[in-house]
């Protein structure tokens, strides 16, 4: 069978890289937030079907001091990853405006529970280990 080929920038032809080779790879994510005391942590990265899917989550502390304007939390996370499409579902959402960044806006993680069962976990923060 002949390899697949894919154009490259400098016209030559290369072997098309496998779907799902395993790269080191970090995952960065952003939100815009209410105000400096939200947390942003990317709790568990899975493969589902030909795609990762990155399972994040923002909070406030109870009784969490920031700045009171606007602001973005952030994480990331590095590890050996599949190299495919990303997915990106936060949780935690309280405040009313349209956020802009790529990424799903779910109420639980159970509003993508049966679909997520089709793969399987490749990354959990060492935190909920």
């Amino acid at each position: 069978m002949p390899a697949v080929l894919a154009q490259t920038s400098d016209s030559r032809t290369a072997p098309a890289k496998p779907k799902g080779l395993i790269i080191d790879r970090t995952i960065h994510v952003e939100a815009r937030v209410p105000d400096g005391a939200w947390n942003l942590t990317i709790e568990e990265i899975w493969r589902v079907r030909s795609e990762l899917w990155v399972f994040v989550r923002v909070e406030r502390p109870e009784h969490g001091m920031g700045a009171m304007m606007i602001c973005t939390a952030e994480d990331d996370a590095t590890a050996r990853l599949p190299d495919l499409p990303t997915r990106i579902f936060i949780v935690g959402k309280t405040w009313a405006w349209k956020n802009t960044e790529p990424v799903e806006w779910i109420k639980s993680n159970a509003d993508v529970f049966q679909q997520r069962r089709e793969g399987s976990r490749v990354w959990r923060h060492p935190r909920e280990e």
